[in-house]
């Protein structure tokens, strides 16, 4: 296990620690009275905010739409009571296709159809979100994030150098951030800054995701060749548990980062052929309707569904 060296720990705490009176002005004085609610989901975890929008709610009638993707967090067991603690009146979820009170789902506004190189590069997406302190899930633990790195460091230190060489990492968000660690452990991969959409572009034959976050979604929704590696997924409910364990069976998910290293060190050379194996492609297919939908009239779908419900 890697371990964290001079650590201090004020440096992890949310900024919102120490400006709440700031943000709580800003959010007022750009508040317009005369309008509902469209929020993404992060910053209803804030107390505070979550506070003023039940008042909102009770107090002048407005009425709250939360957005956000609906996988994984749909997917999580006994999700609602974190869920409805916000007092929203519509949840905007996007990709998923589960039925649930108060939950429209919606085409993917995210997820699009991307021409590929299949040859030169490869792209490692760091999808978790790094925290310091305990979140309302688990997967949002501080536990979870060291797991996440362990598993990131046991992975490229076995990917060959060669490999090494053609790695793109793109860090993730949150308190903290492993990329100053990996920098002075792997000093021959690329780190960058630009969004991974922007990269998947130009250059990319195969993505690594080191979490079940949107990117993961995004990529299989697109069918790009993409390989996941985690192994935390008990929060999960059976349905979504078993489509992950075919997708492993297929090796898109690796629960283990030594046999992740190995496979793609044997197979990058010839990923394409490998992504497009029908038997894998069915698979692929399975969830990408379940939890990777699409329209090209998205915007449509959206419109009427709010101007539905207002």
């Amino acid at each position: 296990m890697y371990i964290f060296k001079k650590i201090f720990f004020f440096n992890f705490l949310p900024k919102s620690f120490y400006n709440l009176k700031i943000f709580w002005k800003n959010f007022v004085q750009n508040n317009n009275k005369s309008q509902n609610y469209l929020l993404s989901w992060h910053p209803i975890l804030n107390d505070k905010l979550r506070f003023f929008l039940i008042c909102e709610k009770f107090f002048n009638k407005k009425k709250i739409f939360i957005q956000q993707h609906g996988c994984p967090i749909f997917n999580v067991k006994n999700f609602d009571i974190h869920l409805y603690e916000t007092k929203f009146d519509f949840f905007l979820a996007w990709g998923n296709k589960k039925k649930q009170k108060k939950i429209i789902f919606l085409p993917s506004p995210q997820i699009n159809k991307i021409n590929q190189d299949y040859k030169k590069k490869i792209l490692f997406i760091s999808s978790h979100f790094y925290y310091f302190y305990p979140r309302p899930m688990s997967f949002w633990s501080f536990e979870s994030s060291v797991n996440t790195i362990d598993l990131t460091f046991k992975f490229l230190k076995n990917l060959s150098t060669n490999l090494k060489k053609k790695l793109y990492y793109k860090g993730s968000l949150g308190q903290f951030s492993e990329v100053d660690l990996l920098k002075k452990n792997f000093n021959e991969i690329k780190y960058i800054d630009s969004t991974p959409e922007t990269f998947l572009k130009k250059k990319v034959g195969l993505v690594i995701i080191n979490n079940y976050s949107t990117m993961f979604f995004k990529c299989i929704g697109s069918n790009i060749p993409t390989v996941m590696i985690c192994n935390d997924f008990q929060d999960f409910d059976l349905k979504f548990r078993s489509l992950i364990h075919r997708l492993k069976k297929k090796k898109i998910i690796f629960f283990n980062p030594y046999k992740a290293a190995s496979f793609i060190n044997k197979n990058f050379n010839k990923i394409s052929n490998w992504w497009f194996e029908p038997s894998r492609q069915k698979v692929i297919k399975d969830f990408q309707v379940q939890y990777a939908f699409r329209h090209d009239n998205w915007v449509e779908s959206w419109k009427n569904a709010i101007k539905k419900e207002l």
